[in-house]
């Protein structure tokens, strides 16, 4: 009797909403009447042309993620500011020759400590540095230049007579036993008898010459090597500078750098 009766209100229902307007209104009745019919008769489907209203239910779960699609294809390419990167690479030119310099600085002043507290710097003029290398074994002039080389120096020049005497204090205070009562080293200076003129290894002319003349110095029949010599007192006149030939030996070379 119920499904009947079911069916009768809801053959009446839509009857009713066909006559009252063309386009279906569906009051709440009807809804209720096609929610009875669903829980009373699940296996019968209500037909296509009940206009009946449904409402959707909430959203169920997320699902699985899908697999990576294909890579797209590669954009075209872009356009350089070559302005930019002009500007860019050159402060990065200029900050690095700033950072070398600084280094370099700080390097040769941390050398020139060093010199100086381990006295291997020991006279100094006019901004350079001169010391004497001592080879008591006796040293030829061609060894003059790979000695003071080794510590970055080239054999030594005299520029002045106030530096002469620098130099011979400096010397003078190397004199030990072994070297009695004197002590010599080789010169950076060459003497051309030709023009009976001294000059510097660029070939420039000598700025200072102070010849050891008891000796009779510069000798005509000597060769182009200049010995400095320098002995326990400084009023001895046999001593400063004479010319030698290359076979001769010192006990060193004076070297500046």
């Amino acid at each position: 009797m119920l499904k009947i009766f079911v069916i009768a209100v809801l053959i009446s229902c839509i009857v009713s909403t066909n006559l009252v307007s063309s386009q279906p209104q569906h009051p709440s009745g009807c809804l209720n009447i096609r929610r009875a019919h669903q829980a009373f008769c699940p296996n019968e489907l209500l037909t296509p042309e009940s206009p009946f209203e449904s409402t959707q239910g909430a959203p169920g779960k997320r699902g699985a993620k899908g697999e990576k699609g294909d890579q797209g294809a590669r954009g075209p390419r872009g356009i350089a500011d070559r302005e930019w990167i002009t500007d860019v690479v050159r402060e990065e030119v200029r900050t690095g020759l700033k950072s070398c310099t600084d280094a370099l600085s700080e390097a040769n002043e941390r050398i020139k400590q060093l010199e100086e507290r381990e006295g291997l710097c020991p006279v100094k003029y006019d901004g350079k540095c001169f010391w004497m290398e001592v080879r008591y074994e006796r040293t030829r002039v061609e060894e003059a230049g790979p000695i003071c080389a080794a510590r970055g120096g080239k054999p030594a020049a005299i520029y002045s007579e106030s530096h002469l005497d620098m130099i011979t204090r400096y010397m003078r205070s190397l004199i030990t036993p072994n070297t009695d009562d004197w002590i010599n080293a080789w010169l950076g200076l060459t003497y051309r008898s030709q023009s009976q003129s001294v000059h510097l290894s660029n070939g420039t002319a000598a700025p200072y010459v102070k010849w050891y003349t008891r000796g009779g110095f510069p000798r005509a029949d000597s060769c182009c090597s200049i010995v400095l010599l320098v002995r326990n007192f400084v009023d001895q006149s046999n001593q400063n500078m004479w010319n030698a030939d290359p076979s001769y030996k010192t006990r060193g070379v004076v070297c500046e750098k």
